[in-house]
């Protein structure tokens, strides 16, 4: 008798450690994988941190934004409305675009600098491409399993993203339903954010995301700021000074202020109509270049809207030149303003398009010298063109003073020739 109550009671005790077991099992495996970066075959993280563990609420925004809107406007860059500080008014701030590309990708990036009218750099903003909402779902087998399957389908992607980046994971005494798209949650942070990312959080009652990231410039902190639309999420780098108030200002006048708009090709022509109702003065600066890099951007295959670009901008380099000297002031130090937009944009068009696009002399240009030397028999060359055209020409009526438009469509007609030589020889070649 004895011992069948010792076996009985044996295998009670089994019995109930096995079904023990079994219920405890997946409160153990997700409080040492969620809180221990336990690793299984059914789910492996290589970037794993504490701080996608326990996550921070989502903040409070700061509108401590710049004393002067009314001299800031929104410009649509790409599928974005942007404010800057608009040139034509603004004393205190001034905006410049950038363009490079990058031959060993072949791929164009757009930035906005934003500076003092001494072109000290308060920010740097840098349009990215858009992406697609992620799907992690296929990244870890223990995502196949049914029940996790559905408990992580069943959200939606807007629940999802504000998950990802406010919810805290780390207790284990939940349903598992719960501890399925926790563990999703774990996934996704380790997935989308890369080991550059220092600390992330999310705006309150906003989509709106920041990633602080790791900066190779010390004097500047660098942010990549992400917004959720539909299935697609926006994004842009902005860098800002450090310790400076008024470079902080400006980052919450970019951050609380940008807006998301469609882009389409047709907008380049709307853009520099705008364009060629400013006035002249405009046109010649880093006004006009705005509405011109704001046409550029929507279809960026429009060469003559960069040609339009450099003809306005060296005309006013050269205005600035005759400025400063009809003042009578030193000229050793000066800069024309028009020279850090100016520059960059030379340097695009070069390596994008393999020739050296320019329409007069410029002064003040600080460029590689074989890049000045390129200046000077892209300028040489334009001079045969023009006077080809002129001696071509079968009308004797005495020459009209001509607008700066048609004078602008001479040299792109000019140029075009040049163009046609450049195939032919290559062609021959």
């Amino acid at each position: 008798m004895k011992v069948l109550i010792i076996a009985v009671l044996t295998i009670f005790i089994v019995g109930g450690t096995c079904v023990f077991g079994i219920f405890a099992f997946p409160y153990w495996f997700y409080d040492k994988t969620v809180n221990q970066n336990y690793k299984t075959t059914w789910f492996y993280l290589d970037n794993y941190r504490p701080d996608f563990i326990s996550l921070p609420p989502a903040q409070e925004v700061d509108f401590s934004g710049i004393d002067d809107p009314d001299l800031w406007r929104k410009f649509h860059f790409q599928n974005m409305l942007i404010p800057v500080p608009y040139p034509a008014l603004n004393p205190f701030y001034s905006v410049r675009p950038e363009i490079s590309y990058s031959p060993k990708d072949k791929k164009s990036h757009f930035s906005l600098i934003y500076t003092d009218i001494k072109d000290r750099v308060y920010n740097k903003l840098t349009l990215l491409p858009t992406m697609m909402f992620p799907d992690y779902l296929s990244e870890q087998r223990i995502f196949d399993l049914p029940i996790a399957r559905l408990a992580i389908s069943s959200k939606k992607s807007d629940i999802v993203w504000r998950d990802a980046f406010t919810k805290n994971i780390s207790k284990w005494d939940i349903p598992i339903e719960t501890m399925a798209y926790h563990l999703y949650l774990l996934n996704f942070r380790s997935s989308f954010l890369n080991k550059k990312v220092q600390r992330f959080f999310m705006y309150k009652n906003t989509k709106r995301v920041v990633l602080e990231m790791i900066s190779d410039d010390k004097d500047y902190r660098q942010e990549l700021i992400l917004e959720k639309r539909g299935r697609s999420i926006l994004s842009y780098m902005l860098f800002t000074k450090l310790e400076d108030q008024k470079a902080k200002k400006i980052r919450n006048q970019i951050v609380n202020n940008v807006e998301f708009m469609a882009s389409t090709p047709s907008l380049t022509d709307i853009i520099i109509k705008e364009f060629k109702s400013l006035e002249f003065r405009d046109q010649i600066t880093a006004t006009g270049a705005l509405f011109l890099a704001s046409a550029w951007t929507h279809n960026p295959d429009r060469i003559e809207v960069l040609e339009r670009a450099i003809y306005h901008l060296e005309r006013g380099v050269k205005s600035q030149w005759q400025t400063i000297e009809a003042m009578q002031e030193p000229t050793n130090n000066f800069k024309p303003r028009n020279i850090p937009i100016l520059e960059p944009l030379y340097l695009y068009y070069f390596n994008k398009y393999g020739r050296f696009f320019t329409t007069m002399d410029v002064k003040g240009l600080k460029l590689d010298p074989n890049l000045i030397l390129k200046k000077k028999i892209a300028l040489e060359q334009l001079k045969q063109d023009k006077q080809e055209l002129l001696d071509s020409s079968e009308n004797d009526i005495p020459p009209v003073q001509r607008t700066v438009e048609e004078q602008f469509n001479d040299l792109i007609e000019a140029t075009k020739k040049t163009r046609r030589k450049i195939h032919q020889k290559i062609r021959m070649d």
